[in-house]
């Protein structure tokens, strides 16, 4: 015990230094990522979800529908029923689609998974409750009916 407080004694100052950069560090990143207009929010751009090339076609044929010209990508891809569900999946697909498009297996027809499918619908209903609460949704998703409400290229369902 008296060697670990004759350590802090000795390199104490080292110490209050080390911890004062790591806490600088932590903060300069937390603006850098959520303050406004950092990458957090442009990550939830439409600009940033086009970047990819393969997207260019899927960006033109929603940003041109009349109804959802205003919604972001994550509004219906990703879940938003709270923030840090909203964040893991958006880590988890985030980095998914990079493995694939830096690997060369990424889809110029991407189709959703199950999950993805799950997401959109609930997004859906998240979004139109006043109208969708009427309906008998059992096993139903909502562009079974709404067949151009979904991106005209991607295939993805």
């Amino acid at each position: 015990m008296d060697k670990v407080i004759l350590f802090l004694e000795a390199y104490k100052k080292i110490i209050i230094f080390a911890c004062a950069c790591a806490f600088t560090a932590a903060a300069a990143g937390g603006y850098i990522l959520f303050a406004p207009g950092g990458l957090y929010e442009y990550s939830e751009s439409v600009e940033f979800c086009a970047k990819c090339h393969l997207h260019k076609s899927h960006y033109k044929d929603f940003n041109h529908s009349a109804a959802h010209r205003t919604k972001k990508c994550v509004d219906c891809h990703l879940p938003n029923n709270n923030k840090i569900e909203h964040l893991i999946w958006k880590g988890i697909d985030g980095n998914k689609d990079l493995a694939l498009f830096f690997t060369g297996n990424f889809s110029d027809m991407p189709v959703l998974s199950d999950h993805g499918k799950k997401v959109v619908r609930d997004n859906c209903i998240r979004c139109h409750s006043e109208v969708v609460f009427k309906l008998d949704m059992a096993g139903r998703n909502c562009v079974d009916c709404h067949r151009t409400i979904r991106h005209k290229t991607a295939g993805i369902y």
